[in-house]
C-alpha cells in the first residue's frame, strides 16, 4: 500500500479524527430535518467517545498492555551482557520518530518528546557500549533536515563521537526500517531503542525481518502503578494524546498480524 494512503488511513482512524468526523457530521446534519434524529445520535457517539478517549484511566487501560510488553531498560547493562562480546559490540538503533522544522532551533530542541527520550536512552547506551555503533534512523523531513540528520546532531552534541554515528535517513516508516537494519546487521543482535508504545510494534517487524533485536524503550507515556479509582474521575488532553496512540498502535499490530509487516506504516 503507498505510504501515502497507509498515513490517510492512519489519520482517518485514530480516535481524535474519528470522533471530529463524526461530530462534524453529525452537526451537518442536524440543519436536516430528514437525518435531525440519526444527527444527535452522531453529535452523542462523538462526545461519548471524546469522553472516554480523553479519560486518564481509559488511557493508561489501553497504553499498559504495549507499554509492558518488554521490561525496561535497566539504569545500567547487567555486567553480564557488557562481558559478552557480542552484545558489548553490538549496534545500538534509535528508531525515527519526530522533529519541528525549525531552523532557528538547535538540532535537539526540534526533536519532539519521544525522539528526544529515545536518543538520551541511546546515548546512555552508547556510553556504557564504548565499541557500540550508533545508528539513527529516519528520513521525513525536510531534504536538507532528514530526521536521521538531526538524531546525529543532537547525538553529537551529547558527546557522541560522530565517527560512531551512522544514518538511514532514507526510511519512511517502521516497516522500511526494518528492512534497512536487516539489510545491515543480517542476524547479528542489536539493541533496539524506541518508544516503549511502540515497541512492540517495531521488535515484531524486525523480528519479521530476520533481525535479532534486543529491546531498549523509553519514553513511557502512562504509569500504571501509580493508578489510582481517581483517574477515572480525571480528563485532560495528555490522556486524549495516550488514548491516540495506543489505539494507532494497537490497529497496528492487528494490521501486521493480518496482513504482513509491510503493510503497517
Amino acid at each position: 500500500m503507498p505510504l501515502a494512503l497507509k498515513n490517510l488511513l492512519i489519520q482517518l482512524i485514530v480516535p481524535f479524527s474519528l470522533i471530529l468526523a463524526t461530530g462534524t457530521l453529525g452537526a451537518i446534519l442536524l440543519w436536516s430535518k430528514t437525518w435531525a434524529r440519526p444527527s444527535r445520535w452522531l453529535v452523542g457517539v462523538a462526545i461519548g467517545a471524546l469522553l472516554l478517549c480523553s479519560n486518564r484511566g481509559v488511557s493508561v487501560w489501553l497504553l499498559h498492555p504495549l507499554e509492558s510488553a518488554y521490561a525496561p531498560a535497566p539504569g545500567t547493562l547487567p555486567a553480564a551482557e557488557l562481558s559478552d562480546p557480542v552484545t558489548s559490540t553490538a549496534a545500538i538503533v534509535v528508531l525515527g520518530s519526530g522533529h519541528r522544522d525549525d531552523d532557528a532551533l538547535s538540532s535537539w530542541q526540534r526533536l519532539n518528546p519521544a525522539a528526544l527520550s529515545n536518543l538520551v536512552q541511546a546515548v546512555r547506551l552508547a556510553r556504557r557500549m564504548p565499541a557500540a555503533e550508533l545508528v539513527v534512523s529516519g528520513g521525513h523531513g525536510r531534504v536538507h533536515d532528514h530526521h536521521a540528520f538531526l538524531l546525529e546532531q543532537a547525538a553529537v552534541a551529547l558527546g557522541v563521537d560522530p565517527r560512531r554515528i551512522a544514518r538511514l535517513d532514507s526510511t519512511a516508516d517502521t516497516a522500511d526500517e526494518a528492512q534497512e537494519v536487516g539489510r545491515r546487521f543480517g542476524s547479528r543482535p542489536f539493541l533496539l531503542v524506541t518508544s516503549a508504545a511502540h515497541m512492540p510494534r517495531a521488535m515484531a517487524l524486525m523480528q519479521r525481518a530476520g533481525t535479532r533485536p534486543i529491546p531498549c524503550p523509553a519514553y513511557y507515556l502512562s504509569n500504571p502503578f501509580a493508578r489510582t479509582a481517581a483517574d477515572f474521575l480525571s480528563w485532560d488532553t495528555d490522556a486524549l494524546e495516550g488514548s491516540r496512540k495506543a489505539v494507532k498502535e494497537h490497529l497496528a499490530l492487528l494490521w501486521i498480524h493480518l496482513h504482513g509487516p509491510t503493510a503497517a506504516n
